[in-house]
């Protein structure tokens, strides 16, 4: 008998041992519009894609983000009636909790008590699971926190995830940008570029960016301009759309027309437009010739940019002046290192940057792994993929690719 006799009692395990309708659960989690969250230095970022039925809804009306206390919020893939039940179900906790303590409550102990709910619904008669995911991302005395609540009722603590359609793509790339030095800025940019790998198209984007702009109260030919950080949101939209990179320049150069000085978070904008549309390089060099020191995340985009286009000499050259600078490389700037020697098809280098990532104490993730097993395949090296198999059993600290 198999598992589909018991797909249809929530209360019994199948012959495999698994409660199938919590699978068909993850099915309608997995349909869903997708939604992710990173947790920063100085905050949390969550954020989804919000698609109406129809013109004629009213988009006011649809609350894909809700707030749960002043200090904690949450956003779902899945079924949006499902999650209104649990938004009313842990607002109530939390208010419960303060009117006995007289203070917010903690973030992981709101999110113990909204898994609690959904896994009470996994064991009873009569219900069925919740088809929806959570990610809850607070602050508290800890500092920020992000979680992740499946419909089993079972959480976990990420420092970047996603759920919903496209959600292997996008935690792959997430698992490529994340830092965990990262600030909020780059983690709003991070954001927008996870769901344009998936999710939104370039006319999307585009009536996003008329949205900003008639929102802001300036049109193309304004150099009126409310502030730096606008301009950068705009930029970074511009920068997700091929073709408007030249359009990205203007804005950026009239923000400094307008008397507000690009900072290098604008600077970092801007030499991601081009690198996302052209796998130019441009733009690097004005931080320093306008008095703005180039950071950590503008020597990865640098890097990335060369790797994309095949210098990888270059990309090595720029990873070196960022250790000459003082800026100590994280497994980031090594993953993006390894990318381009990658696409070079040399095969020692790629083992040398692994073998200096496990000197560095970094932890081997899925993505060095991963690249480095693609180009053992490409180059048909099987015995050495099945080298790093059988170290990768013993975990990924003992895989030792170098030898």
């Amino acid at each position: 008998m198999g598992d589909s006799q018991y797909s249809f009692s929530l209360t019994t395990f199948s012959p495999s041992g698994k409660l199938v309708q919590i699978e068909h659960a993850l099915t309608a989690v997995g349909s869903g519009q997708t939604s992710l969250g990173i947790k920063a230095a100085n905050g949390v970022v969550i954020a989804t894609e919000k698609k109406l039925p129809s013109i004629l809804v009213d988009e006011a009306s649809v609350q894909k983000i809700q707030s749960l206390t002043p200090n904690i919020g949450l956003v779902y893939s899945g079924m949006g009636p499902d999650f209104r039940v649990l938004v009313r179900k842990s607002r109530k906790q939390a208010e419960q909790y303060h009117r006995l303590y007289k203070e917010p409550i903690p973030v992981t102990q709101l999110v113990r008590e909204t898994a609690a709910v959904m896994q009470e619904f996994t064991q009873s008669g009569g219900v069925r699971p919740f088809g929806v995911s959570l990610l809850v991302a607070g602050f508290d005395d800890s500092g920020p926190q992000l979680y992740q609540v499946d419909p089993s009722g079972s959480y976990f603590s990420w420092k970047a995830s996603a759920m919903g359609k496209n959600v292997s793509n996008a935690k792959t790339f997430l698992e490529k940008r994340y830092t965990e030095d990262m600030e909020l800025d780059d983690a709003v940019h991070t954001a927008i570029l996870t769901l344009k790998e998936g999710v939104l198209t370039p006319a999307e984007i585009e009536d996003y960016l008329a949205e900003v702009i008639a929102e802001n109260g300036f049109t193309s030919h304004s150099h009126t301009f409310p502030n730096t950080r606008t301009n950068l949101g705009i930029i970074f939209y511009l920068n997700l759309t091929e073709g408007l990179c030249d359009k990205a320049e203007e804005v950026f150069e009239q923000t400094q027309e307008a008397g507000h000085e690009p900072d290098v978070y604008a600077y970092n904008a801007l030499m991601e437009a081009y690198r996302v549309s052209l796998g130019s390089c441009r733009n690097f060099l004005p931080h320093a010739a306008h008095g703005c020191e180039p950071d950590r995340a503008s020597y990865y985009i640098m890097v990335d940019a060369y790797g994309s286009v095949g210098l990888h000499e270059d990309a090595q050259a720029t990873f070196e002046e960022m250790k000459r600078l003082g800026i100590t490389p994280t497994e980031k700037s090594h993953m993006l290192l390894l990318s381009a020697y990658s696409k070079a098809g040399n095969v020692a280098k790629c083992e040398d940057i692994v073998n200096q990532i496990q000197v560095s104490g970094l932890e081997l993730d899925t993505f060095v792994i991963n690249s480095i097993l693609n180009l053992y395949g490409r180059l048909g090296q099987l015995e050495k993929m099945e080298e790093v198999m059988t170290a990768m059993e013993k975990g990924p600290s003992a895989a030792d690719i170098s030898t």
